[in-house]
């Protein structure tokens, strides 16, 4: 979650922003756990910038997208097991939603990131291939 601080709030003259929508040049973090940055490209051909928290609303999102908005890129982004006070950033060639067995092993989904043959939950441990695994994205696809 993001956290807005009052001094960093962005006034935008009426009538060029959505209603209800505000601007911040700066917000800090509340959840500091993995988050999903997801490039998408709209239809009238500019793109917007997301971050997305926790896994099941990654899933959502990318159902969401729908025909107006279409997912282009997905990355990963943790804090730094090596480094403390730093986070890293991956690259998600394919994201898919586990198995049924999976799922009961409270699995919510399973990722390859850009250059590496393994795949992952998201709890980054190493998992083995399934055919019962329904493929929600791939960076291949959008390009």
């Amino acid at each position: 979650m993001f956290v807005t601080h009052l001094h960093l709030e962005q006034k935008v003259p009426a009538g060029l922003a959505p209603p209800l929508f505000k601007f911040w040049r700066g917000v800090s973090l509340s959840l500091e756990t993995s988050w999903y940055l997801c490039v998408t490209a709209r239809n009238d051909g500019g793109t917007e910038t997301f971050l997305v928290a926790w896994e099941v609303e990654l899933l959502e999102f990318i159902a969401a997208a729908g025909a107006n908005l279409s997912v282009r890129s997905i990355a990963r982004i943790d804090k730094s097991r090596v480094q403390p006070g730093r986070w890293e950033m991956r690259w998600i060639d394919a994201l898919w939603t586990p198995s049924p067995a999976e799922q009961a092993e409270a699995w919510q989904v399973v990722m390859r990131f850009e250059g590496a043959p393994e795949l992952h939950d998201e709890h980054l441990n190493t998992v083995g291939q399934s055919d019962a695994r329904q493929l929600v994205f791939s960076e291949s696809l959008t390009n």
